[in-house]
C-alpha cells in the first residue's frame, strides 16, 4: 500500500483530539466516586480507640484499599494518569474513531487504497479536471483512467493483471491527490503530470495486440513501477528538494534531483511513444524505445528501497548518462554546425531536449530528424565542406539510427 498523501496528516490530527476529549469524563466520574470508598479508613483515623463495635451491628472488615498503581483501568484520576496514556499529542492516529473525525474541509481526502475501483475512478476523473493541462491532456488522462477501471472489472483479465491494473489506478489516484497537495514542490508537480501523461501512453501499449507479449508484459511491468517510483519520489525522507533544474550543457556534468529525474523520463516515455513526437521510422522507433525503457527502468530501482547499493549505484549511473552526453564534444560540435545553419531556437531546444532524453547520439539524431529541424539539416546536407556532411546527409535521408557509423572520428 503507498504511503498517505500528506495532505491528509491533519485529518488524523483532529480525530486524535476528539478521541482524547472523549475519555477525559470516564476518569472525572472515577475520580468522583473514589472518596465514597476512602470514607471508612478516614473515620479510622480519626477514632485511635474505638470502642468495641457491637456484635450484632458489625460488618465485615473492610479490606484494605488497593495502591494507585492496582486501580481498574480506566478508573484513575485525570489528575494523576501517567503522561501519554491518552495525551491527543501521544495518541496513535491507528487508534482514532474515523467516525467522529473533525478534519478541516479540504483535508480529509480518503487514501486511495482504501477506496473500491469505482470510486478510486469517480475522485480520479474530478481531480483530472482540476490538472493545469490542455484539455487534450485531460481527456487521455481520463480515458487512461477509464481503461483502467474497465480492465479491473472485466471477467476476462486475469488475476494477476487485474492486480497490476488496481495497483496502478491507486498510484495514479495517489498522483492525482500529490499534484494538489500544497507541500508538493513545482519541479515534484511537473514530474506528477509528466508521468500521469506517460501512464496513458505506456497502457496503449501493454494492451497493443500488435505487439509482441514480452513487449505488452514488460510495459505493464514498466508502468506499475512508474507509478510507484514517483510516489515515492515525493516522500520528504527519500527524495530531494527538486527544485534545481536541469542543467545547461555548458555547465557540465550536474546529479539530476530525482523529479528532474522523473520528469525527464516521463517525458522520454511519453514522446518515444506518442504518435505525435516518436520517430517515423520503425527501425528508429525501436531505438528510441529501447532508450526510453532503460532510462524509466533506471529511475525506477533508484527510488526502490528494497534495492540493493549496487544495483542503486548502476541505475544512478545510467540516468546520469544522457547529462554526461549533453556535455560530449561531439554532440556539441553538430550543436554548433547547426546553429551556423541558422537553425531556429525551436529547433536548438528540441536537439538539446532529445540528447537529455536519448543521449548521444541516438537522441541527438533524433532531434536532428525532425521537421523542425528541416532547414538546417538540409543545409548541412549541402555542404561538402564540412566533415560532418555525410552524417546531416543520411539523416535527411535515411533512418537516424543507421546513420552512427558516419560520425567523423575526431
Amino acid at each position: 500500500m503507498p504511503r498517505t498523501p500528506r495532505r491528509k496528516i491533519p485529518g488524523l490530527v483532529g480525530t486524535s483530539c476528539l478521541a482524547a476529549a472523549l475519555v477525559v469524563p470516564a476518569g472525572v466520574t472515577a475520580g468522583l466516586a473514589q472518596p465514597a470508598q476512602a470514607a471508612p479508613a478516614t473515620a479510622q483515623q480519626a477514632q485511635p480507640t474505638p470502642p468495641p463495635p457491637d456484635p450484632g451491628t458489625q460488618e465485615p472488615a473492610t479490606p484494605e484499599q488497593p495502591a494507585p498503581d492496582t486501580q481498574e483501568p480506566g478508573t484513575e484520576d485525570p489528575g494523576t494518569q501517567e503522561p501519554g496514556t491518552d495525551d491527543p499529542g501521544t495518541e496513535d492516529p491507528g487508534t482514532s474513531d474515523p467516525g467522529t473525525s473533525t478534519e478541516e474541509p479540504g483535508t480529509g481526502e480518503s487514501d486511495p487504497a482504501d477506496l473500491p475501483p469505482g470510486e478510486q475512478v469517480e475522485q480520479a476523473v474530478g481531480d483530472i479536471e482540476a490538472l493545469p493541462v490542455p484539455e487534450k491532456v485531460k481527456a487521455d488522462l481520463k480515458q487512461a483512467v477509464d481503461r483502467l477501471a474497465a480492465l479491473i472489472d472485466d471477467p476476462g483479465t486475469s488475476a494477476a493483471d487485474r492486480k497490476i491494473y488496481a495497483q496502478v489506478l491507486e498510484h495514479v489516484t495517489e498522483m492525482l491527490g500529490l499534484v494538489d497537495d500544497p507541500e508538493t514542490s513545482p519541479a515534484e508537480r511537473r514530474a506528477l503530470i509528466a508521468g500521469l501523461q506517460a501512464v496513458d501512453e505506456m497502457m496503449k501499449k501493454a494492451l497493443d495486440d500488435g505487439a509482441s507479449r514480452a513487449d505488452r508484459a514488460s510495459y505493464k511491468k514498466l508502468t506499475l513501477g512508474l507509478t510507484g517510483a514517483v510516489t515515492r519520489m515525493t516522500d520528504p525522507d527519500h527524495a530531494g528538494d527538486g527544485s534545481t533544474p536541469p542543467p545547461k550543457p555548458t555547465q557540465g556534468v550536474k546529479e539530476d534531483t530525482p523529479p528532474v529525474q522523473a520528469d525527464r523520463t516521463s517525458q522520454g516515455m511519453n514522446d518515444a511513444l506518442d504518435e505525435g513526437t516518436r520517430p517515423q521510422q520503425p527501425e528508429d522507433r525501436k531505438k528510441i524505445e529501447g532508450k526510453a525503457k532503460s532510462q524509466v527502468q533506471a529511475f525506477v530501482t533508484a527510488q526502490d528501497p528494497s534495492a540493493t547499493d549496487e544495483d542503486r549505484a548502476a541505475a544512478e549511473k545510467e540516468l546520469d548518462e544522457p547529462a554526461r552526453s549533453a556535455g560530449d564534444p561531439r554532440y556539441r560540435e553538430v550543436l554548433e554546425q547547426v546553429e551556423e545553419y541558422n537553425a531556429s531556437d525551436a529547433c536548438v531546444s528540441l536537439l538539446e531536449k532529445r540528447t537529455r532524453q536519448s543521449g548521444w547520439a541516438s537522441g541527438s539524431l533524433w532531434g536532428l530528424s525532425d521537421p523542425v529541424c528541416d532547414r538546417p539539416r538540409s543545409a548541412g546536407a549541402e555542404d561538402t565542406s564540412s566533415k560532418w556532411n555525410k552524417l546531416f546527409v543520411c539523416v535527411d535521408q535515411e533512418s537516424f539510427s543507421t546513420c552512427t557509423a558516419y560520425i567523423p572520428e575526431d
